[in-house]
C-alpha cells in the first residue's frame, strides 16, 4: 500500500511540473541558463559523466553509476524517462529523491519564473524544469559524482549546461527525432558530439570504423580531447556471448587480456553497452577515481535498468523491452533469435504515431518467426490505433494475420494463451502502463 501511495505523490509531482512549464519541445539553453544563473548556478557544484546518444543511454548510464557506487563512492543518476513512476528520474546513492524534496525544488523554481519577465513570457519545458530541479537536488547533497543522461538531444539539451564534465560518452547513434535532430546519421553525430568538451575526454561507442567514428576524432582533435572509440578498442568475443532468462555472459579482449562479464541485463546489444561502460569507468578511474576491477565487475553484475528487455514474468514468460525506433528493433530482434529457439513468440506491440514504426515493423517481421498482437495505451493521445498498426503490418511476414486488440490487458492475454513467450514492445508508454496495472512477481 505504501509503494501506492508513493506512486500517486510522484503523480502529483508530475502534475505541478507540467502546470508550471510551458507545452511541447522548444529547443535552445536560454531559458535554462537564464534560471539557472537566478538559482546560483548548481550545475557547476558537483563533477559529472555526461552521456548522450540514441540507443543504450539508460543501461550504459546505470551500469557506470552502479560501478561508481560498487566503488564506494557517493553518486547521483539523473535518467529519462521513467516506467512506474516520476522519481525514478533521479536517485541518490540509488534511492529516489522524495516528492517533499521535488516539490519544494519546483517551488522554488516556480518563484523565480514568475519574479522574472523574461521567463514568465518564455516558460522552461518540462523538460527543461525537471531538469533544473535535479541540478538543484544533486548540488544540494554533493555526490562524489553524477553520471547525466540527455534527453533527445545534445548540443541544445537542457542538460549540456554542466560545469565539471569529467567524461563525455556517446552511446550508439541512429536517426530518431529528427524534426529536432536532423533527418541523417551524421546530422544527428554533430548534435551529439557537440557535447564534447574543450580539454575534456571522451569516449564513443563506434560505428565500426565508419564515417561517424573518423567525425568523432576529428571533432576532439579540434578540442584538444583525448578520445576513445570503444569498438576499435576492445573487441567483444562473440564466441563467448551467452544469454538466458538470467543475463548474459560475454568476454571482452584488449591487448591480450580478457574481461569475463556477467550482466544481471539481458540482451546482446548489453555486451556493447558493457563494454562502452566498462572503457568508460577505465577512463575514471585512470584519471580520477580509485576503481578496483572487481568493484566494476560487481557493479555491472548488479545493476537492473526496467524496461529494457526485462523478465517482468517467467511463467508464462513475458519480457518488455522498449524499442520504439529501427536501430532499438533490431537490436531486440539480434537478442530474442537467442533467446527463443523454438518456442512460438508472440509480440504485444504499439507504437506513437509520430514514430516509423512501418520500418519498426518490417524489422521485426523479416527478424523472427512470431504472431503480431497490436494494441493501444489507454488515454495516450499520441497512440496510434491498433488497427493502423495492424493495417500497416498485414502485408509483412508473421505465423499469423496480424490482429488489432485495443484493450493492452486483452492482447497480453490473448499472446500468453496462443504462444510460449510473450514480449511488450514498441514504447514506453506501453510497458508504464503493464508496470502500472500488473503486479510483478
Amino acid at each position: 500500500m505504501s509503494e501506492k501511495i508513493d506512486i500517486e505523490r510522484y503523480d502529483d509531482i508530475e502534475r505541478l511540473m507540467t502546470e508550471l512549464s510551458s507545452p511541447g519541445i522548444h529547443p535552445g539553453l536560454g531559458r535554462v541558463v537564464r534560471l539557472l544563473n537566478i538559482m546560483g548556478n548548481p550545475e557547476r557544484s558537483f563533477p559529472a559523466v555526461h552521456v548522450v546518444g540514441t540507443n543504450g543511454k539508460g543501461s550504459t548510464s546505470a551500469m557506470i553509476e552502479m560501478a561508481l557506487r560498487s566503488s564506494g563512492y557517493s553518486t547521483a543518476l539523473y535518467t529519462s524517462p521513467h516506467l512506474l513512476h516520476f522519481g525514478e528520474r533521479l536517485t541518490l546513492n540509488g534511492e529516489c529523491v522524495s516528492p517533499e524534496a521535488w516539490r519544494r525544488s519546483i517551488l522554488r523554481i516556480f518563484d523565480c519564473v514568475e519574479e522574472d519577465p523574461s521567463l514568465k513570457e518564455d516558460r522552461p519545458t518540462y523538460f527543461e524544469i525537471m531538469t533544473v530541479c535535479a541540478l538543484i537536488l544533486i548540488s544540494e547533497r554533493s555526490p562524489d559524482i553524477a553520471v547525466i543522461e540527455a534527453g533527445m538531444g545534445g548540443r541544445l539539451d537542457a542538460t549540456n549546461v554542466l560545469g565539471d564534465v569529467r567524461l563525455s560518452v556517446v552511446t550508439p547513434i541512429a536517426l530518431d527525432h529528427s524534426d529536432f535532430l536532423g533527418d541523417t546519421v551524421e546530422a544527428v553525430a554533430e548534435e551529439k558530439f557537440a557535447v564534447i568538451r574543450d580539454g575534456g575526454r571522451a569516449i564513443f561507442a563506434g560505428d565500426g570504423g565508419g564515417v561517424l567514428s573518423r567525425r568523432f576524432r576529428e571533432i576532439c582533435d579540434s578540442r584538444g580531447c583525448i578520445d576513445v572509440v570503444a569498438d576499435e578498442t576492445i573487441e567483444i568475443d562473440l564466441d563467448s556471448l551467452s544469454l538466458s532468462l538470467s543475463g548474459t555472459t560475454v568476454s571482452l579482449r584488449r591487448q591480450g587480456k580478457t574481461v569475463e562479464l556477467v550482466l544481471s541485463l539481458l540482451g546482446r546489444y548489453q555486451a556493447e553497452n558493457a563494454r562502452l561502460a566498462y572503457l568508460a569507468c577505465d577512463i575514471l578511474r585512470e584519471d580520477f577515481y580509485r576503481m578496483k576491477k572487481k568493484d566494476i565487475l560487481r557493479g555491472f553484475s548488479s545493476t537492473k535498468w526496467p524496461g529494457r528487455l526485462e523478465v517482468f514474468r517467467k511463467e508464462p514468460p513475458l519480457l518488455l523491452d522498449g524499442a520504439h525506433n529501427p536501430h532499438g528493433m533490431s537490436a531486440l530482434v539480434a537478442s530474442l533469435g537467442d533467446l527463443i529457439g523454438s518456442r512460438s513468440l508472440g509480440i504485444v506491440y504499439t507504437s506513437m504515431s509520430d514514430k516509423d514504426y512501418a520500418t519498426v515493423l518490417g524489422i521485426l517481421s523479416d527478424g523472427m518467426s512470431c504472431r503480431l498482437y497490436c494494441t493501444e495505451v489507454p488515454d495516450n493521445e499520441r497512440c496510434a490505433k491498433a488497427e493502423r498498426l495492424a493495417q500497416a503490418a498485414k502485408d509483412m511476414r508473421w505465423t499469423a494475420s496480424p490482429v488489432a486488440v485495443t484493450d493492452p490487458s486483452r492482447a497480453l492475454d490473448l499472446a500468453s494463451e496462443e504462444c510460449d513467450i510473450v514480449i511488450g514492445c514498441g514504447s514506453l508508454y506501453l510497458l508504464s502502463w503493464i508496470y502500472r496495472n500488473y503486479v510483478k512477481p
